[in-house]
């Protein structure tokens, strides 16, 4: 080979690896929402039979990597906890048991994360929350692959002027087992 045809090919070799891992590394970027472990174990916690409702404790991070305040929204103004949602990861279209059915009031209080800092949130997670109307038989999944959702805005719509909605942040997935 020639040896403008060798520099041309190193040269091109050299475009491809820079591409390769520059998208590598923009695929790797984890979400700002995190949980604590890739698998729990929900107990039965109440009742028993198809009647039990299960639960487990997840901890969750969420890094405002931003230079500005993050809002989240909370059901009550004096919750400390995030108002989330669960939803089923797995190839199904059953939804996830976990996802609460939320009765909130309107304010103007929602949980400000303030910039480069992480707010950490334990959660009980307990399911199921709906129940079928005809036969009162419990909806969703309470095993199987599940992400957890928070919505982070750069206002809250209380606010005056806000006209942006807030964005779903998704953790990874986490799997749920039974502990029977």
């Amino acid at each position: 080979m020639p040896k403008s045809s060798v520099s041309l090919y190193a040269a091109a070799l050299a475009i491809l690896a820079l591409t390769v891992k520059s998208q590598y590394a923009f695929a790797q970027v984890p979400s700002p929402l995190q949980i604590d472990q890739t698998q729990y174990h929900a107990r039965c916690i109440k009742g028993k039979g198809q009647a039990c409702t299960y639960g487990f404790r997840l901890i969750a991070r969420y890094e405002n990597r931003t230079a500005d305040s993050l809002y989240v929204d909370r059901c009550g103004p004096g919750d400390r906890t995030p108002q989330y949602g669960v939803e089923s990861a797995a190839d199904t279209t059953q939804e996830a048991a976990y996802d609460p059915v939320w009765a909130c009031v309107g304010h103007d209080y929602p949980i400000v994360i303030a910039p480069h800092t992480t707010r950490v949130d334990t959660l009980r997670l307990e399911g199921p929350n709906s129940f079928g109307g005809k036969t009162n038989a419990p909806l969703g999944a309470v095993e199987g692959v599940f992400r957890l959702i928070y919505n982070v805005g750069t206002c809250w719509l209380g606010r005056a002027g806000c006209r942006l909605l807030p964005q779903e942040q998704r953790s990874q997935k986490f799997r749920v087992d039974l502990v029977r």
